[in-house]
């Protein structure tokens, strides 16, 4: 695989490992390794955190392998954030998995394809690996463009990371940004909060910093016809994804056939979207209904056979 990766890790030793004899067999031009410190109130942390270290470091000797490990716990914000900017500091484009997301191994060459496909298009922000149909829809291209942006395994470029900022005071930019992209008042509200929280550190996260520079620069993601990546780090040790039970804890993973079939235009889709809105926020009655009765409608014809699935 002609592409570099990224891997973020922390403190759960059994996800990296069995993460990184994944990304060792698509053989990588690069494997840079980010391992964040550990917090000093939690039992037991140094002891999981240095056992990965320790993984790492069994490929100290090789040249494929670059490390960034800090001394002390950085967060989730900024330990996040500063190990994507080193690595696009050092390649123009590459593969970014945090330790708990496994993918299949179609995942590669996928965002391989797409890296290169969309390499020079300022209107794509991200490749992510993400699908949460769950089975109740499907398209015919390989691929399609979103308005979202879902980060269990994606891939991107330096040029579309350039800009990217983890604190902000603009709250006018900020809302300016949301309003001129959404016209739901529910859906600015949520936007507004979690954005506006993720910038001035009230929560410590990076991820929303990220869709709103994409959001600002009125760019699209790419997300895969059938889900990639599968998060298996639901549970204790996880800093946000702490319900075992959720829907969407250790999906499954299916294989993405190639050539890819790529879209015949770059524009986003009510329909597609609908499964991302969903997952963030409550949508108002009447849609629900409305995407209730269109699959209702959609299951009926491809039953009978007028389109295919």
């Amino acid at each position: 695989m002609n592409l570099p990766v990224l891997i973020i890790a922390f403190n759960r030793p059994d996800l990296f490992s069995k993460l990184l004899a994944k990304v060792l067999s698509m053989n990588p031009t690069r494997i840079y390794i980010s391992i964040d410190g550990p917090r000093e109130n939690k039992d037991n942390e140094r002891m999981r955190v240095e056992e990965v270290i320790s993984i790492a470091k069994q490929y100290s000797h090789s040249n494929q392998f670059l490390f960034k490990i800090n001394e002390k716990n950085m967060g989730c914000g900024e330990g996040v954030s500063s190990a994507i900017s080193w690595f696009f500091q050092n390649e123009e484009k590459g593969i970014i998995l945090e330790d708990d997301c496994y993918p299949n191994e179609s995942f590669f060459k996928y965002c391989e394809v797409l890296l290169t496909k969309y390499e020079n298009d300022d209107r794509i922000g991200m490749i992510s690996g993400d699908n949460f149909f769950l089975s109740q829809y499907s398209i015919q291209d390989s691929y399609y463009f979103s308005t979202y942006f879902h980060i269990w395994g994606w891939a991107s470029w330096r040029r579309a990371w350039d800009g990217y900022q983890l604190r902000s005071s603009s709250k006018v930019e900020i809302e300016e940004t949301i309003n001129n992209n959404f016209l739901n008042q529910e859906e600015r509200n949520f936007w507004l909060d979690n954005i506006t929280n993720a910038f001035f550190g009230l929560v410590d996260t990076w991820d929303y910093q990220w869709v709103y520079l994409n959001f600002r620069k009125r760019r699209y993601s790419i997300m895969p016809k059938v889900n990639l990546i599968s998060n298996i780090g639901f549970g204790e040790l996880a800093t946000h994804t702490k319900e075992k039970n959720s829907k969407l804890s250790s999906m499954d993973i299916v294989e993405l056939n190639f050539p890819l079939l790529h879209p015949q235009k770059i524009k986003t889709s009510i329909l597609t979207d609908y499964f991302s809105r969903r997952l963030m926020f409550r949508l108002p009655f009447w849609e629900r209904i409305f995407y209730y009765l269109f699959r209702l409608f959609y299951l009926m014809i491809t039953k009978v056979g007028l389109i295919k699935r």
